[in-house]
Formats: C-alpha cells, structure tokens, sequence
C-alpha cells in the first residue's frame, strides 16, 4: 500500500471510529466499545464525556486520534490529522473534513501537486458589499499559495487568471469577476476561490443589496 492509499484508509478508519463511538449515549457503553476499538489507554478518554455536541466530539476524535497516530503512524499520519483539526468537529463537518482529505491525497497522487493550501490574505474578514448596477470591486482581495515545502505567494485578484485561480458562485457554479455587475443576484452568495492546479479552496461571501452605495461604502435608506 503507496501512501496515498493509506492516507485514504486511515482517513476512512477515523471516520468511521469516531461516528460509531458516537451514536452511543451510554457512558457504559461507550467506554466499552471504546476499549474494543482503542484499547484500554485511548479508551480512558472516552470516559465521562461531554454532553455538548461539540466537546463530545473533540473528546472522541482526540481518543481516536491518540489511537492511531500511535498504533498506525510513521509520522505522516499525525500531519494528516492536523490539517483537519481545525475543521468543525460535528458529524456532517468531519465527514465533509475527511471526504475533502481523501479527494485531496486522490489528486496529489495523480498530479504530483505541491501546493498544500489556498487560503484568503485580504480581507481578514472575508466579505465583500455591492449592489446590483455597480461594478463589483474586489480590489483588496488577494490569496496566499503555500507549497508542501513552506514557501508562499501571495496573488492579487487580476492575477487570478494568469495564476490559474478561478472564482465561481458556490451554488450555481456561476463565474465572479472583478468589476462585473452583480444584476442577477439579490442576496448573499458565497463564493468560491480555487487554485485549478492543486484543487485547493478557500471562499468568501459577497452581500448584495440594491441600497448599498459603493461610493459611501455604506447602505442607505431612501425616505418616503
């Protein structure tokens, strides 16, 4: 088994530990289960968990983690799980976290990537305000390229295309470009940034509102 493929079962194996471990409610139980799957040593996490979704879940992803980064690991696998561990800890936000992993280590394997990660500089707060008659300014946006060895590049948003970055609208897949008039959108969109080479992703959301003024930069209400 290459590495890709064993990236892609431990992935699976975690996945499929952590949401067994939690479908059971039984404290019991679940510590029972726990020492079936952990052992007695990871098991002991499980004891008492929270009750919160959120806790409960760190609490099982950390056991099982523990579990297989000792009993599996070289250590590749430990830098596996970081790079999901900031990913929300709920059973839909892991499954997304892993099947996202696994696309990734698919992709890398057939492509030989180097990029490890695509993620938004500015603005730090992710959103952009526009109306539907004035062009869209994104100007300030800009990502930054990190590769497997650490090195960066940060892009600005007119170099997208050259860089081989594509922005499209998340649910209709529908291109985003700079300066373009947002007449077709009367709401929030979510917007997605993807480097096309390495797949990687990050997004950002654009407010569209017809009482938004893009001189003032602010929304203004007209008086009856």
């Amino acid at each position: 088994m290459n590495k890709a493929e064993k990236n892609i079962a431990m992935m699976s194996l975690y996945y499929q530990y952590v949401t067994d471990l939690d479908m059971i409610q039984d404290d019991t139980a679940l510590y029972n289960k726990a020492k079936e799957l952990l052992g007695k040593e990871c098991a002991k996490d499980c004891k008492s968990v929270p009750k919160s979704a959120h806790a409960r879940m760190t609490a099982l992803s950390d056991a099982v983690t523990k579990y297989l980064t000792h009993e599996y690991t070289e250590g590749e696998t430990e830098k596996m799980f970081d790079a999901i561990s900031g990913a929300t800890l709920s059973a839909s936000g892991m499954a997304r976290s892993v099947g996202h992993a696994i696309e990734q280590s698919i992709h890398d394997k057939k492509t030989g990537n180097d990029i490890k990660s695509v993620e938004i500089v500015t603005p730090t707060f992710k959103k952009f305000f526009a109306n539907q008659k004035d062009p869209l300014r994104l100007d300030e946006l800009k990502i930054k390229r990190t590769k497997k060895d650490g090195t960066t590049e940060e892009i600005g948003v007119n170099e997208f295309e050259a860089k081989g970055v594509e922005m499209y609208e998340e649910e209709s897949k529908h291109k985003i470009t700079n300066g373009m008039i947002m007449k077709d959108y009367d709401q929030a969109i979510t917007v997605i940034i993807k480097d096309t080479k390495s797949a990687r992703s990050d997004k950002f959301d654009i407010i569209v509102n017809e009482n938004y003024d893009e001189k003032l930069g602010c929304w203004y209400a007209v008086q009856g």
